[in-house]
């Protein structure tokens, strides 16, 4: 996949599902590549055989983009319910594979024996994780992200079918020799009259961006899914509480203060704020914590309402509460830590949604509020009541104690 094809989306236009990805023993044929397990299942219609410790099993995409294992990450699904944000393309010969892997039926993959190889030692034969790392560099083929041989390039088609069981088998199966395995290299479109072409398999895009905006300095990292019937999205039900959030007081004195300083990196935070939330505070971007913190007593100095000083606070919050982001350091203060953080956290705005263009008597998680804030910036006088009200109910219910 190519990062400057990426479109850049609002994050109205698709849900996160948050995944945890690992890989087993015995499955994986190799560091960089061989089975993954994603939980919880997305999609539908996986064989028993691919479902290991209630998650599915499946493989990357692309070569060139790592990501960390065992890791949580969020599964970008978009508007129209596909695994798919960027309508990705992957090939025809990937899609078959996948969902014959995926059924269970795929010939020749060893489903059932998982010896694990020795450390430092040559892959065990037969055995899955050797049947893991050839699908794996198979789909790279397949994709153009790798060749056998020495570089710099494919060496040729004829070559990939004969060191490659599946590249042989997909070859077979549209067409024979190296003219089918290039039919299978072709992009997948929904509309290829071939059911060879298999269009229930799509992409889920791994992302640990926070909030889930597009652009292209995210690192993504897409793997395969069979679409099925797609979940919706997770159900906004889980309400701010105790130790989620901190009241603009809590901020203002020296433990708040000290919470800010403190956080790693210095920048982080600031960039953090300012990259998600550029019209509220993109002057912070490439500042110092203490810029930051000093930002917000400004805010909480102002005479009347102090809007500004509620929507950082809840900002601020849901960095410090993000272990990813933070660490830890927000523990000793009472926060509730964890890999979501109380961005994850919901909230229903009553009868002040429309204001923010969103839905009246309804939960939205702290992340799509701190969206929205920044969407109706600068703000008018209606937006400035509402916003006051809501993240001040939310500093409020999430109180460290």
């Amino acid at each position: 996949m190519s990062l400057t094809a990426m479109a850049v989306l609002a994050a109205t236009q698709i849900n996160a599902q948050v995944v945890t990805v690992t890989q087993t023993p015995g499955y994986v044929g190799d560091a960089a590549g061989g089975e993954f397990n994603v939980t919880p299942v997305l999609g539908t219609g996986y064989s028993p055989a691919v479902i290991v410790n209630n998650g599915f099993e499946t493989f990357c995409v692309d070569f060139g983009t790592g990501i960390s294992i065992p890791g949580t990450y969020n599964a970008f699904v978009d508007a129209n319910g596909f695994y798919k944000p960027q309508n990705l393309n992957i090939t025809k010969g990937t899609a078959y594979l996948y969902s014959q892997f995926a059924a269970g039926t795929l010939a020749g993959y060893d489903y059932t024996d998982v010896i694990v190889p020795p450390p430092g030692g040559p892959l065990a034969h037969p055995s899955r994780a050797q049947s893991a790392y050839e699908l794996q560099l198979a789909i790279w083929t397949l994709e153009g992200d790798y060749w056998y041989g020495p570089g710099p390039g494919p060496i040729s088609a004829a070559e990939d079918i004969t060191f490659n069981p599946f590249l042989a088998q997909v070859a077979t199966a549209f067409g024979g020799g190296t003219v089918g395995l290039i039919s299978a290299m072709s992009a997948n479109t929904p509309n290829i009259p071939n059911s060879l072409s298999t269009t229930n398999v799509g992409v889920a895009n791994l992302n640990k961006q926070n909030p889930p905006i597009w652009d292209v300095f995210n690192s993504v990292q897409p793997i395969l899914v069979l679409l099925g019937n797609p979940p919706p999205p997770p159900p906004r039900t889980n309400n701010i509480g105790t130790g989620d959030t901190a009241t603009i007081g809590f901020w203002h004195n020296k433990n708040g203060q000290a919470l800010i300083k403190s956080m790693p990196n210095q920048t982080a935070l600031g960039n953090w704020l300012g990259t998600n939330y550029p019209c509220l505070f993109g002057n912070l971007n490439g500042k110092s914590n203490s810029v930051v913190a000093a930002q917000f007593i400004t805010y909480f100095n102002v005479t009347g309402q102090k809007t500004y000083a509620q929507v950082l606070g809840a900002a601020i919050a849901v960095f410090v509460t993000d272990s990813d982001l933070a660490g830890n350091a927000a523990a000793q203060y009472g926060f509730n830590v964890s890999p979501t953080g109380t961005g994850a956290k919901t909230y229903n705005v009553g009868s002040l949604g429309t204001v923010l263009g969103l839905s009246n008597n309804t939960s939205y998680t702290v992340l799509d509020l701190l969206t929205a804030a920044n969407a109706k910036c600068p703000w008018n006088a209606s937006v400035f009541d509402a916003l006051n009200t809501i993240f001040d109910g939310i500093n409020q219910k999430g109180d460290i104690k």
